[in-house]
């Protein structure tokens, strides 16, 4: 069993989980402690329930992955250990099934205010989670996994993308095994930070100071990944070797994306000006063209692609004109 979860705002939480385009199927349970009612309107209007209180993360989504198909009774064995486990057991709560590539999966959301108008405590969720997967896989014979707190005499297992890379993956069509094996690779390969951060330079990624506080690479879609996930080494051994990449020292994930979109808008003219190079143009207009600064030739190449495709867009209309003259005038006949 694999459980993953933490404490949320629950901000479009609700139409997350009814989604239907990424799972074969979605299955949502009776609701508990409320009346049964639309997804999304029940979790606002427990979200409301914070609005006295100085709590701003009032629901906590939980993610319970089994390694076979439960049966109902099972699910709540399942459920009510973990419940017990994390103080969640008398709590408001919705249970929705997901089934993607033949597997299933369920997100428990529950509130965290309780009938005290206090919120239940989150500390040490992961520690939880583990010590809460353990003892439903022996109670149900499932397959025992590899933790990083419990039996700590085995090898650390290898940290998983978090939900926010998963989503954003699948938004750019990013393919995140391909990213970490190569990042990967390149920490491994670096006599020091120098010379890694110059290889994730040459590979398109740049090194940036993430919005929670910590070290990540932006690639050249836009793409923020963690980049203590995607090395996935200890975190003061990757501080000692990025010591001279001082956070306070690199730019923001804001102005990294930006930096990309001017590589990407450089690579582009260069690629036109071989075009260029090739197959038209006079010397003395070449020569004026390279005379250009980058910025300038950037202006220009923008200028060109909007050109290019105002110029389709009037090919296609007259296309479409003409097409529509001839069919008017075969009913004519």
């Amino acid at each position: 069993m694999i459980i993953k979860g933490h404490s949320t705002s629950g901000f479009g939480l609700g139409n997350y989980l009814q989604k239907t385009v990424q799972n074969e199927r979605v299955e949502i349970w009776p609701t508990r402690g409320d009346m049964q009612r639309d997804l999304s309107e029940t979790l606002n209007d427990w979200r409301s329930d914070s609005l006295t209180t100085s709590c701003s993360k009032p629901l906590y989504h939980a993610q319970l992955s089994p390694d076979r198909t439960l049966s109902s009774e099972e699910w709540n064995v399942a459920l009510d250990i973990f419940e017990k486990e994390m103080g969640l057991e008398n709590q408001l709560r919705v249970l929705v099934k997901h089934v993607k590539k033949g597997r299933e999966h369920v997100h428990a959301v529950y509130s965290r205010i309780n009938e005290n108008g206090y919120a239940i405590s989150d500390s040490w969720n992961f520690w939880h989670h583990e010590k809460t997967a353990r003892e439903i896989e022996i109670t149900l014979g499932l397959e025992k996994n590899q933790g990083v707190f419990i039996s700590r005499k085995a090898n650390r297992p290898e940290r998983t993308p978090s939900q926010a890379a998963i989503q954003q993956a699948e938004r750019l069509k990013l393919d995140l095994k391909q990213i970490k094996r190569m990042v990967r690779k390149l920490y491994q390969n670096a006599d020091n930070g120098h010379s890694f951060v110059a290889e994730l330079e040459s590979e398109g990624y740049r090194l940036a100071h993430g919005d929670q506080g910590g070290y990540v690479i932006v690639d050249n879609v836009g793409g923020v990944h963690s980049l203590l996930r995607v090395v996935d080494v200890k975190a003061d051994l990757l501080r000692e070797t990025l010591r001279d990449y001082g956070l306070q020292n690199l730019p923001s994930v804001q102005a990294a994306r930006s930096a990309q979109q001017m590589r990407q808008l450089a690579l582009l003219v260069e690629k036109q000006e071989a075009k260029i190079e090739l197959y038209s143009g006079t010397q003395h207009e070449k020569q004026a063209t390279k005379s250009l600064t980058l910025a300038e030739r950037i202006q220009k190449t923008q200028q060109d692609l909007l050109n290019q495709r105002e110029k389709r867009k009037r090919g296609e209309a007259i296309i479409s004109y003409d097409l529509s003259r001839g069919l008017g005038l075969n009913r004519h006949r």
